[in-house]
């Protein structure tokens, strides 16, 4: 069992995980992770590729938005 501190980053609180426990479960920096309480024992556990979508709708359509900025400012200005 590995101890830690609990500690605050940017006012949140933080549970600093070491690079071995990381690479036992299979996670790297930025990858996300499912955390629930069960029993009072805080559980991290690795999300698997297949239930994480590659990006959210969200990110989609500011993507497509992004792309076509020009042509929708275009469209707002109306035909000269």
């Amino acid at each position: 069992m590995t101890q830690t501190r609990i500690t605050t980053i940017d006012g949140s609180a933080a549970v600093l995980i070491s690079p071995e426990i990381m690479e036992q479960m299979g996670v790297q920096i930025g990858d996300e992770v499912d955390v629930t309480v069960a029993d009072n024992t805080l559980v991290v556990r690795r999300i698997e590729n297949e239930a994480k979508p590659e990006r959210t709708l969200k990110e989609i359509i500011d993507g497509i938005f992004e792309r076509r900025a020009d042509a929708y400012r275009r469209l707002a200005e109306g035909v000269e």
